[in-house]
């Protein structure tokens, strides 16, 4: 690739692979075990997990280690509607080859009160694959959302984790986890450089530009805290993961349109940065335990994605050179409206264990992070629907095997109204701009998910324990 760009594309590239960094990134919460119970694991939260879900919950986790990978198997379709209302060919999204892993650790180092947990695991995140061209009638032809998205791969982002719990007595427990999310985040995508005067059709592919940019060394601390008050039959929880900006440096490489009138254009300069906000997340959960081997929980997740509206673009020192007509001028910072949505969920899930078997079953609904004028193959989207079942097998005193199926009902899309304009780098932009996410979407998924949990010392109680009390109910958690 030339290390030339037309007009702007430093910040348009960098605009539209930053904005997968949200929402649409996401699709579904993460961990075999809490997705057995549909995602419903606030109160109940007790085993390493807690250092995301609950870290109130680590109090109940003893001694424990927790290895789990989760995979998804994603359908996605869409059905382009062009500019000028030509229905275009379906194309099929894919996602990278990648486990969702995540591996966790918590010890009492013989303290009767306190529990320490740390880990390291990743966001249960589609980094989505579209055609790079199509086949009509034999012949390759561009395909339909190159506009929006081409290729995700490169992308990497994990949290690691360290948090401890606080057990004040036998009823309540606080905890709390200091997070740092790192990783690079790398994205391929199509700019049209069609400026309407020399250039009259405005998805000409001669006027199309490929171009590349990857996020490096992002590093963005942030915190989440939780509070258990266990009351026998039911138990109380609730946690809180504070909002924080995420930020990265951005490097962009280009490939010019092949169109005669970029020959000559170039740009000092292929860094920016990008700032993009990621919401709080507010978790409530009550688990009953009517009788002892059996566990249900309702769940209320809150996630503010609303605070996400719009990206902000800070080139450094990028200069344009012998643009036509305009000459040389810096470009300057640019915000991109994001007009993200809050988005609730509802999670019921429980687990029955009889003998060395433990059977879970949960559903969950979420609503969607954008509406149909920000829908777009980018940020693939929709209100959510998900069925569990999972199993644990004790194969050994204290290690546990977990497995975990689900699948993402995700409502369809008929898009009519797009308001995410096709990147062009031409100032000043076009009075009739052409909408990118006009069309038909389909979307559901399936994910399957192992685990291993050794649990090495149950927590110390503190109170004497029913020696006939299981483990999953009265006086510990690791079935």
């Amino acid at each position: 690739m030339k290390r030339t760009l037309p007009i702007l594309v430093v910040l348009l590239i960098a605009a539209q692979t930053s904005t997968a960094s949200a929402g649409g990134l996401y699709l579904t919460d993460r961990g075999t075990r809490p997705m057995g119970r549909g995602g419903a694991f606030v109160a109940g939260a007790d085993d390493p997990s807690a250092l995301w879900y609950n870290p109130a919950g680590l109090a109940y986790s003893g001694n424990q280690l927790m290895v789990d990978a989760t995979y998804n198997f994603l359908s996605a379709d869409f059905t382009r509607i062009d500019g000028g209302g030509n229905v275009l060919p379906t194309v099929s999204a894919s996602t990278a080859p990648l486990p969702i892993p995540g591996i966790m650790y918590t010890n009492q180092f013989g303290l009767r009160d306190w529990t320490f947990g740390l880990g390291v695991w990743a966001p249960n995140a589609l980094l989505l694959n579209w055609p790079q061209s199509i086949d009509v009638n034999g012949t390759p032809g561009p395909a339909p959302q190159r506009y929006s998205l081409l290729s995700m791969d490169g992308s990497l982002l994990s949290h690691i984790g360290i948090g401890a719990a606080w057990r004040a007595n036998s009823r309540f427990s606080i905890g709390a986890t200091f997070q740092m999310i790192v990783g690079s985040f790398q994205a391929r995508t199509t700019l049209s450089a069609c400026d309407r005067a020399l250039c009259t059709q405005p998805e000409n592919p001669e006027y199309d530009s490929v171009a590349e940019v990857r996020l490096s060394g992002i590093a963005q601390p942030t915190a989440s805290f939780g509070a258990i008050y266990d009351l026998d039959i039911v138990r109380f929880g609730a946690s809180f993961i504070l909002g924080y900006p995420l930020s990265g440096e951005g490097e962009i490489r280009t490939r010019l349109p092949s169109a005669s009138p970029f020959d000559s254009a170039s740009v000092d300069g292929n860094r920016g940065s990008v700032h993009l906000d990621f919401p709080m997340i507010l978790r409530l959960g009550a688990e009953f335990r009517p009788i002892r081997d059996l566990r249900v929980e309702l769940a209320l997740v809150y996630e503010g994605w609303s605070t996400q509206d719009a990206l902000t673009i800070t080139p450094h020192d990028v200069y344009l050179r012998n643009v036509q007509v305009v000459g040389d001028y810096q470009v300057g910072p640019i915000s991109i409206p994001r007009n993200m949505k809050d988005v609730f969920s509802v999670r019921l899930g429980g687990e029955y264990h009889t003998g060395m078997l433990g059977l879970r079953a949960g559903v969950s609904y979420e609503n969607g992070a954008f509406d149909d004028a920000h829908l777009t193959p980018l940020t693939l989207d929709s209100d959510k629907f998900i069925a569990s079942l999972g199993a644990s097998v004790e194969v050994a005193p204290g290690v546990f095997i977990d497995a975990v199926v689900f699948h993402t009902f995700m409502r369809n899309r008929q898009v009519r109204d797009s308001a995410v304009p096709q990147s062009n780098p031409i100032r000043p932009p076009p009075s009739d701009p052409v909408y990118v996410g006009n069309g038909d979407y389909t979307m559901e998924a399936t994910t399957v998910g192992l685990g291993l949990r050794w649990q090495f010392a149950r927590p110390i109680a503190r109170t004497t324990p029913d020696p006939d009390a299981r483990a999953s109910g009265q006086v510990n958690t690791g079935t």
